[in-house]
């Protein structure tokens, strides 16, 4: 029983990760440091919609007061004291109208001494009730709330630029992370290939050992192959340290503390068939179509500002004033005494500079971006039919190398039993082996190279990763 638990134990102890290159990405969305960091950047960008968003909250002020006024007038008429307790209700709302509407409801409560000027004016005990409501609308300036409207646009198409931001960057991210992913490949399979080479060539050592015990090796024909095997051995050990650096850089990205083992590379997929980009889907070709859209607005408030400020101004109370509480109360609801105003404000500049500046800023930055927008739909055409070439280009290679691997193969087959038969230098066979191993890394890079053109091809047409994807790893 001990001994199964310590195997399970162990077992997930020394637990090995298998990576391939769909399994890099989802990791590093998942749980990579950088990832990480791109996504909690992005969402601070959140904070200036819901900031021009709370311009329209409903707020409310509750306000309570007690008074004792025993001040004296010049005039009078003032109370031996007066004692009030205040308290009153207040809401108020801006509308994307451009309306600013409030609603107050207020109680006063006071006792006084009165002075002998107002003890036959008014009863020792009063109560009043009151209601106050409040509308300003601007006419000119910020005509029925453009400019509001205009600002929260702007913040939230910029909000969204924020996010199309964080998936480029995920997915720059991701393209280095799979460069690092391929060059740590091909360390691990040159490693495997170096030690290979460093056994074939040991073997020779032993076969030219036999030979000189014979006396049938050549005069230093010893001593050059087993410095050739030195050569290998030293190979190894640098391809060894290489490699554990590139694994150690590659799970810090994937923040990964378990073994890992690279998956081999078994078949390799065909080059994928060239269809049309759609320019207008791509999230460059979206962020500056997002800003031409903020550049017309942004020049739209510009303008807006410069207008005079016209504000209408309306108001509307009610008022009870009673010995008891309830007679106020009742006395307001009536609308008996009602009270109305209307006006009108009327605000501007004799002379602005900036106002015309800002203006024209505004005007420069809209045929920025919109020569920004047209540049970048031709540029993005050009380099997705560039990294097509690349990739068919590539794809060729791997079949050039593999060619000229069995070629390789082939010839040090022959070259080998020339040897044997005393018909070959030492000196040409160890080339024929160099050549060899030199083939078989020519080709594990050229495979390597085809992945990273392939995702870099995906990424230029963003493919890379999926709206799916991100939204898996809830990012």
């Amino acid at each position: 029983m001990m001994h199964l638990a310590w195997l399970l134990f162990s077992t997930q102890l020394f637990a090995t990760v298998n990576l391939d290159p769909q399994v890099v990405i989802d990791r590093l969305l998942a749980q990579g440091p950088e990832a990480q960091q791109i996504v909690y950047q992005s969402k601070r960008a959140e904070l200036p919609y819901y900031e021009a968003l709370s311009f329209f909250d409903t707020g409310m002020e509750i306000k309570t007061n007690y008074e004792i006024d025993q001040s004296e007038s010049v005039m009078g008429t003032s109370n031996v004291e007066d004692r009030s307790l205040g308290s009153s209700v207040k809401i108020r709302k801006r509308f994307k109208s451009g309306t600013h509407l409030s609603a107050q409801y207020g109680r006063l409560e006071q006792n006084s001494i009165l002075s002998t000027f107002t003890s036959s004016l008014r009863p020792d005990q009063q109560n009043q009730s009151a209601l106050y409501v409040e509308l300003k609308q601007n006419l000119l300036n910020n005509a029925f709330g453009k400019k509001d409207r205009n600002q929260l646009k702007v913040a939230k198409l910029q909000m969204q630029e924020a996010k199309l931001s964080r998936d480029e960057e995920l997915e720059q991210l991701i393209l280095q992370t799979l460069a690092l992913y391929w060059d740590t490949y091909v360390t691990k399979q040159s490693l495997e290939e170096a030690i290979e080479a460093r056994k074939l060539i040991g073997d020779l050592v032993n076969t030219v050992k036999k030979k000189s015990r014979m006396g049938y090796a050549a005069p230093g024909e010893l001593a050059r192959v087993q410095a050739e095997f030195e050569m290998q051995d030293q190979r190894v050990k640098k391809l060894s340290s290489n490699y554990l650096t590139l694994l150690s850089t590659l799970k810090v990205k994937l923040k990964l503390d378990d073994d890992v083992e690279l998956e081999k590379v078994s078949k390799l997929p065909e080059v994928p068939n060239k269809s049309a980009v759609e320019l207008e889907s791509q999230r460059f070709i979206k962020i500056a179509r997002s800003r031409i859209e903020t550049s017309k607005l942004m020049l739209s408030t510009a303008q807006n500002s410069a207008l005079p400020v016209l504000d209408l101004d309306f108001s509307w109370s009610s008022i009870g004033v009673e010995q008891s509480a309830d007679k106020a109360f009742t006395e307001m609801t009536s609308v008996t005494k009602p009270n109305y105003f209307v006006g009108l404000t009327l605000q501007f500049y004799l002379d602005s500079s900036s106002q015309g500046a800002a203006i024209a800023d505004k005007k420069i930055r809209l045929q920025d971006s919109e020569l920004s927008y047209n540049f970048l739909k031709s540029q993005l055409k050009s380099e997705v039919d560039n990294k097509y070439n690349f990739l068919s280009s590539s794809f060729k290679i791997v079949e050039s190398t593999k060619k000229m691997l069995d070629h390789r193969l082939k010839a040090l087959k022959q070259m080998k039993t020339a040897y044997n038969q005393g018909r070959l230098d030492i000196d040409i066979l160890i080339q024929a082996y160099r050549d060899q191993f030199s083939a078989q890394v020519a080709h594990i890079q050229a495979i390597a190279q085809y992945y990273v053109n392939l995702h870099d091809y995906a990424a230029s047409k963003d493919e890379l990763i999926s709206d799916k994807q991100l939204e898996r790893q809830k990012l």
